[in-house]
């Protein structure tokens, strides 16, 4: 005996509810070739269709059928209908990255709940929970951060009392998300392990592999990349059939990714990064397409491959001019600034200098953007301070020490907490203290040893290097180093400060 039409779009709600995208899809083209369903039943569908493809990654797709039913939709007196669609277009507009169309849906869905008698309390749950949903990713994308937690204490209330695990979920990661952000990187792994425990509790495929991903990525900021392995190797061995979602697959690749340059095996990392930017590139994914971008850029200069770090930039400027987020900008200009200063010319140099000040005079960016925004200036100040040893720059490369040191401290992300070392033990050189900056290096080289973290153990190694060889230059430290160091970098910064500043007249 075959299902009623109602039974098979209980069955639907069931697969979304699971995660069992595959199977939805293969009951919603079931269900659209039927011809006996009411006009409102076809609508929902249509919704449910739209949100499979979202969840599955399909953002365009999903945003072209709410859009195109949306007039229709409009017409109907059904609440739940009109809250939906809405919901559907916010969300599918701030993963585009289309903040003001985003909240154009927030103000509809408050309007429908104002203007509806609602008595039925689990209802308007569920009306503001989708609600306080929109809210929180408008306040995220717009680097609110304090008043997207408070939205999401709010969700987290509602989805606990509704005991809606789904929700629940999405409570957990939405606060982590902006717990990273935020550099609270210890709270983003305590809620993304509450996130994989009550994915487990509803057996949801597709959460369990997200939150995976999301604690994998957390480790490989810590630099514990076995712990990460893990994590992704449980993730990996999940059936990606089930879970049919590219931009899952391609967060895993990118993970791997992240790894892989850990270890120093650049070739091999920027295969993965470009496996899992194809697999999003034209779904509307955007801050995944900027994160690929950038592992991109970042892999082709350790490359030196010049030409297609650029290639990648360009691409990052399209993405930019089609969003309005805050962090894909942040970190186009990042990756700007990055390539200029890998052409080493002092007229790139200087640009570069000019757009990380400019870029850091934002705090609403994400802590990582910020962070790595910090890393990069205090890099080119360093080489700045060395032939222009004032009082205004080596207190400039000191604020940004500190700067750092409070990033790495609140977020312990390994990255920052080795390069911060670096800088000081140049720092250190620069003030005359040797011994202070050999140990502040000895001490970056234990860390990437413990961590396996071949990449960065090379760059410590190098400067490690770099200053050994000036030691053998100038002979015995002590004042006749001083004196003949600083009558070379005096001799130095006057050609520097004339070129510098003739540039500078030229940019304005």
């Amino acid at each position: 005996m075959s299902k009623s039409n109602i039974e098979l779009l209980v069955d639907l709600k069931k697969f979304i509810h699971k995660g069992e995208y595959a199977l939805a899809s293969i009951l919603i083209d079931k269900l659209e070739k039927k011809q006996n369903f009411s006009k409102e039943d076809t609508l929902f569908i249509r919704y449910y269709k739209a949100i499979t493809l979202l969840e599955e990654g399909n953002i365009n797709y999903a945003l072209d059928i709410a859009s195109d039913n949306y007039p229709e939709v409009n017409l109907s007196t059904n609440p739940l209908l009109k809250i939906n669609y809405n919901y559907l277009l916010g969300r599918s507009n701030f993963q585009l990255g289309k903040l003001e169309k985003g909240k154009i849906s927030i103000q509809k869905i408050e309007d429908i709940i104002s203007t509806t008698s609602i008595e039925d309390k689990h209802v308007l749950n569920k009306f503001n929970i989708l609600l306080k949903s929109l809210k929180v990713s408008y306040s995220r994308f717009n680097g609110k951060y304090d008043e997207a937690i408070k939205y999401l204490n709010e969700l987290l209330e509602l989805s606990k009392r509704e005991n809606d695990f789904i929700e629940l979920y999405r409570s957990y990661t939405l606060i982590g998300g902006v717990n990273q952000e935020k550099g609270e990187y210890n709270l983003a792994l305590k809620n993304y392990k509450l996130a994989l425990e009550t994915a487990k509790s509803g057996n949801n495929q597709k959460f369990i592999a997200y939150a995976l991903n999301d604690i994998g990525k957390i480790y490989i900021d810590f630099g514990d990349i076995d712990l990460a392995s893990a994590y992704l190797q449980e993730r990996i061995q999940l059936d990606d059939a089930i879970i049919n979602d590219r931009i899952d697959s391609a967060f895993t690749l990118y993970s791997l990714g992240e790894i892989e340059f850990s270890k120093g095996n650049h070739k091999a990392a920027f295969q993965l990064f470009i496996d899992g930017y194809t697999s999003i590139e034209l779904i509307g994914a955007s801050r995944l397409e900027s994160n690929g971008l950038g592992y991109l850029i970042l892999t082709c200069l350790n490359l030196d491959q010049l030409d297609y770090a650029e290639y990648y930039l360009n691409i990052e400027k399209e993405l930019v001019e089609r969003t309005s987020n805050k962090n894909i900008t942040g970190s186009y200009n990042y990756n700007r600034a990055l390539i200029l200063r890998y052409k080493k010319r002092l007229i790139y140099i200087v640009k570069a200098q000019d757009i990380l000040e400019q870029q850091l005079l934002d705090n609403s960016l994400s802590t990582e953007i910020q962070a790595k925004s910090t890393i990069l200036l205090a890099e080119i100040v360093v080489e700045e301070l060395k032939i222009n040893n004032n009082e205004i720059v080596f207190e400039n490369l000191k604020q940004l020490i500190l700067k750092l040191n409070d990033y790495g401290n609140s977020s312990q992300i390994y990255n920052v907490i080795i390069n911060n070392l670096i800088l000081q033990s140049k720092f250190a050189f620069i003030d005359e203290n040797f011994s202070k900056g050999l140990e502040l290096l000895d001490e970056a080289a234990l860390y990437t040893k413990i961590k396996g973290l071949t990449s960065l153990s090379r760059k410590v190694e190098y400067e490690k290097k770099s200053l050994l060889e000036i030691f053998n230059k100038w002979g015995d430290i002590g004042s006749e180093f001083s004196d003949k160091y600083n009558e070379v970098m005096l001799n130095n910064f006057q050609e520097y400060l004339k070129e510098a500043q003739k540039i500078r007249s030229q940019l304005k």
